[in-house]
């Protein structure tokens, strides 16, 4: 395996692990999230209470972001694999 192979098969695991991180820490602590950014506001009448905009918004934001690292990750494999495939002086 050459040196830029080896990197180009590390970044397509990072970014597909960090994209999955994302959506996990959307799905599951988007709430979480909005309610300890939402508690910190000045002039809310009750600190407890936390908006459904900011609840959706802090999950659909990380998931968001986690899904176009994913297709990053799946693009980029598939450019490189091409590019493998179609490797000049190749044997047949």
């Amino acid at each position: 395996m050459d040196s830029k192979f080896k990197k180009s098969k590390q970044a397509i695991i990072y970014l597909y692990l960090c994209g999955n991180w994302l959506v996990f820490i959307g799905l599951l602590k988007g709430k979480d999230i909005a309610t300890s950014i939402g508690s910190s506001m000045a002039g809310i009448s009750n600190p407890y209470e936390t908006t459904a905009g900011m609840v959706l918004g802090c999950t659909l934001i990380p998931v968001i972001l986690g899904i176009s690292l994913i297709t990053i990750s799946i693009i980029i494999l598939i450019v490189i694999f091409i590019h493998w495939y179609n490797k000049p002086g190749k044997t047949e």
